[in-house]
């Protein structure tokens, strides 16, 4: 069943938005016996647990996941994440992973990453905002929903597709800037973890993303600011969690790439 469930692709459409939501603290996901709806979900920091069926999925900062309406699921674990979700109704079909790439149709598999050049998890944490107001039609949510749920399946579907002919590499690059976040990475660095000159390295993730390593280092460093400034951390906690040692250079950086302060974009979220 593990494997069986896990190779399967979901073409979803006819969706209809239930509701929204933002879980910023350890919680365990709720058990629900066959509902009758999707939920879609994006993990910003930690990771979410879940058992769907018999199988088990661990869904981890950088991922999503999504629960067809039909199969019973519930938490596994207690687990301290921040999540966007959304319940939405929709027609599901079932699939084998596809053979070319269809970026008019909504194809995923239950979980899988997300695209580097787009942050998904601020677009959801924006619909969901969005959607608390009393001006913005259904329609619109229901819009913006599917314009995220396309670029994550057009990554996912070209990475099924592609993936062999990618260069493993660029992931792996990708995976030790997150997983070492906290950390001020140095060309050397990237040299003894991966055995090629910084310079090489650094063309292959360009050709890949249209970005340098510094530039992805930085844009995620900032992107995980704004999650732990939205949770209520403060600016010199949240600038030691990305690695800057220099606190008015962080207030620097976090403006130049959000526009405002890290103090004027925490009143913000708090208004």
């Amino acid at each position: 069943m593990l494997k069986e469930l896990s190779s399967i692709w979901f073409t979803i459409s006819g969706i209809k938005i239930l509701d929204l939501g933002r879980i910023t603290e350890r919680s365990y996901h709720p058990f629900r016996p066959q509902p009758d709806f999707c939920v879609f979900g994006i993990v910003g920091r930690g990771q979410r647990s879940i058992r769907i069926d018999d199988t088990l999925l661990s869904v981890e900062t950088g991922q999503y996941f999504l629960l067809p309406n039909g199969y019973s699921h519930s938490g596994i674990e207690n687990d301290e994440h921040d999540v966007c979700y959304v319940h939405f109704m929709a027609r599901r079909m079932e699939g084998n992973r596809p053979s070319s790439i269809d970026s008019e149709k909504l194809i995923l598999p239950m979980t899988g990453s997300l695209p580097v050049e787009i942050d998904c998890f601020k677009l959801m944490n924006y619909l969901y905002m969005l959607s608390k107001q009393s001006f913005i039609k259904d329609e619109t949510c229901v819009a913006q929903f599917k314009a995220i749920l396309q670029q994550v399946s057009i990554y996912n579907q070209r990475c099924a597709i592609w993936g062999s002919k990618r260069i493993p590499i660029v992931d792996n690059i990708i995976k030790y800037i997150r997983s070492n976040i906290g950390k001020t990475l140095i060309y050397r660095d990237y040299e003894e973890q991966f055995g090629f000159s910084y310079r090489y390295m650094n063309e292959m993730v360009k050709a890949e993303y249209n970005k340098t390593i510094k530039q992805i280092q930085l844009e995620l460093k900032m992107d995980l600011a704004s999650i732990l400034l939205h949770s209520g951390k403060t600016i010199e906690e949240t600038a030691t969690a990305v690695g800057f040692q220099d606190y008015f250079y962080f207030i620097k950086c976090f403006k130049r790439y959000q526009g405002v302060t890290p103090g004027e974009y925490q009143k913000e979220m708090f208004v």
